[in-house]
């Protein structure tokens, strides 16, 4: 069995790819969201002549944008940056264009990816960044180090599903946990019992997610990129369905 903490999406690309292998997948839904600040987003963004682009490190994030119901089309000529595919393609399906860094997989990347970007820029870019109230500064900090204006808009409250406790309490105990975010590590780590932790292997997404979960002194596999494929390999090599 193979349980994928995170949030649901209607189609969720990893539980097709990893039931499309034979793995038993359960989602379990660990976290909640809740839009907030949406004036002040609508603001920004709709003040095109302020900043030069933005940058998006969730689905939620491009969600909270959505949401505010205004003329998409005034980010077409700004430099519309995403972290991993799954944003990339999330943006792509909402806004109708492309975005830049996807591949860089991680907020740290991505941030050393607009630093060289703009280089040889003669121009002083301006980024706005609606971000999850759990949000770390480990884009923001070398942004701004490098003399990159990165303004942060918390767009989205992140907090445990109220559910959480009752769910985890029936899941098998050897098990194999994927965790997504350091968010749903935080929720759902503190319902697992001491046998679950020592019978379930644990994989993460992400360098920042596997850092949560080394904090429960727990062996954690690491997957190299935010992808269903590299999961499904990360499985292969370290024989982790056995």
């Amino acid at each position: 069995m193979l349980l994928c903490l995170k949030h649901p999406q209607r189609t969720d690309r990893y539980v097709k790819v990893l039931e499309e292998d034979g793995f038993n997948v359960i989602l379990v839904p660990v976290i909640q969201f809740k839009f907030v600040n949406q004036q002040e987003l609508s603001t920004a963004v709709e003040s095109a002549a302020e900043y030069t682009g933005i940058v998006f490190t969730s689905k939620r994030a491009v969600e909270s944008v959505v949401n505010l119901q205004i003329d998409i089309q005034i980010l077409k000529e700004k430099d519309i940056y995403a972290v991993g595919p799954g944003t990339a393609d999330f943006l792509q399906d909402k806004f109708g264009f492309a975005s830049k860094g996807s591949e860089t997989g991680s907020g740290e990347a991505l941030a050393i990816f607009i630093i060289e970007e703009n280089l040889k820029s003669s121009r002083n870019p301006f980024l706005l960044f609606p971000c999850s109230s759990l949000s770390r500064e480990t884009m923001t900090t070398p942004l701004e180090n490098a003399g990159i204006q990165c303004r942060r808009i918390i767009s989205y409250e992140t907090s445990e599903n109220q559910d959480l406790k009752s769910i985890m309490a029936v899941l098998e105990q050897q098990s194999i946990c994927a965790f997504f975010s350091p968010s749903g590590v935080k929720s759902a780590m503190p319902h697992f019992s001491s046998e679950h932790l020592k019978a379930a292997k644990f994989v993460a997404i992400g360098e920042t997610t596997k850092q949560a979960l080394e904090n429960y002194d727990i062996d954690v596999y690491c997957a190299e990129e935010p992808t269903p494929a590299a999961i499904l390999s990360l499985l292969r090599v370290f024989n982790l369905c056995n």
